[in-house]
């Protein structure tokens, strides 16, 4: 059975333009969790309310209610609205609202929505075209759950939400910035780990054969380049520095084979177990650092 709000909390003292917006508001249930620290408090009104009184009442209760209780207060609204409104005229007084409600949420979620471009192709369907990336892929389910709950449980709509990717017409450069921030620390958390060395390895490996087919060494290129181009110092055993990194260059990838097979990702060529692969890369380490 239904009862007024203040009939409900005859104590609490509403502040704010919430108090007008009260006489139209009922209480149809009001239930607690197993833990005692979420209160839940379902209303329904025969107007819509603007997401931002629901949140201050919801302070209102914890703070005057009950203040020396650990307990939180949510207030799960629902609406009965006129049939002037569709979801789509509707979505023009309430966005402020979803916004707010989204932002609270998230402020991916909330960035999300403010930039999609939203229309109807019919009545009861919405069309969201998303800017393409990493987080709309990854919450553009989430997004779709909040909308259908909003529009369809509290406002008794029948709607589908759709979506669409669309690429970005531009880049901002706090855009840019953020994403190469980001990359930057994940090259460095990689760099500390196991996975990350062996990484480093293969990348190194791949840019030395890349320079071989094309028939230059790479540090050879680079001086040819500038006109400067200088002999290389011969190191304490006689050879030249293009057998240290040769022989640097069979190290590595030595030591990267052993790895793989230590984890089993990689099984010895020519019949050479672990041991055998291990051994060769000390010794090849050991010949390396004189």
């Amino acid at each position: 059975m239904e009862k007024q709000f203040q009939e409900v909390f005859p104590d609490l003292r509403i502040e704010g333009g919430m108090a007008e917006l009260l006489d139209t508001v009922e209480v149809s249930r009001v239930s607690i969790n197993k833990k005692k620290d979420l209160l839940r408090i379902y209303v329904v009104s025969h107007q819509w309310i603007h997401k931002k009184y629901i949140y201050q009442l919801e302070r209102q209760i914890e703070e005057q209610l009950f203040s020396n209780v650990p307990l939180r207060v949510k207030i799960i609204e629902r609406f009965y609205l006129s049939r002037q409104y569709t979801p789509e005229n509707f979505l023009e007084v309430y966005r402020p609202s979803i916004l707010l409600e989204l932002k609270n949420h998230s402020v991916f979620l909330n960035h999300l929505f403010s930039t999609a471009e939203i229309t109807f192709p019919e009545t009861n369907k919405m069309h969201l075209v998303l800017v393409d990336s990493v987080v709309a892929k990854e919450r553009e389910e989430e997004l779709v759950h909040i909308l259908e709950k909003i529009f369809c449980e509290r406002c008794g709509f029948d709607l589908i939400v759709e979506t669409e990717m669309r690429k970005p017409e531009g880049e901002s450069r706090a855009m840019r910035n953020s994403e190469l921030r980001i990359r930057e620390e994940v090259r460095h958390v990689l760099a500390h780990t196991h996975y990350g060395e062996m990484l480093g390895e293969k990348e190194q490996n791949r840019m030395e054969e890349q320079a071989e087919a094309a028939g230059e060494q790479p540090k050879a290129a680079a001086a040819a380049k500038g006109g400067e181009a200088k002999k290389e110092k011969a190191e304490p055993d006689g050879r030249a520095g293009g057998s240290s990194r040769r022989t640097a260059k069979s190290f590595f990838r030595r030591r990267t084979r052993f790895l793989q097979a230590r984890q089993g990702q990689f099984q010895p060529e020519c019949g050479q177990s672990a041991a055998q692969i291990l051994q060769s890369g000390c010794a090849v380490r050991k010949r390396f650092r004189g």
